[in-house]
């Protein structure tokens, strides 16, 4: 890949930087979740007091625990 100090092609070079730290930027916007206050408040409230785990995901947990020692068992 041409880089800036690439003197042959100064201007590909710069096309190819600009166009990947586009693509960084529209990628970083996809990670970015905007919440107002309130739901922020309730998202970290979620996270600092989880519910308890519900029947399905007991078994689920429990489900897992057993394949796990099934796999390691072999």
């Amino acid at each position: 890949m041409d880089t800036v100090s690439n003197p042959k092609k100064p201007a590909k070079a710069k096309q190819d930087s600009a166009a990947v730290d586009k693509a960084n930027a529209i990628l970083e916007q996809d990670r970015i979740i905007n919440l107002d206050l309130e739901a922020a408040r309730i998202v970290f409230d979620a996270i600092a007091n989880p519910p308890q785990p519900n029947a399905a995901l007991t078994r689920a947990m429990e489900r897992r625990k057993e394949l796990l020692e099934d796999n390691s068992a072999r």
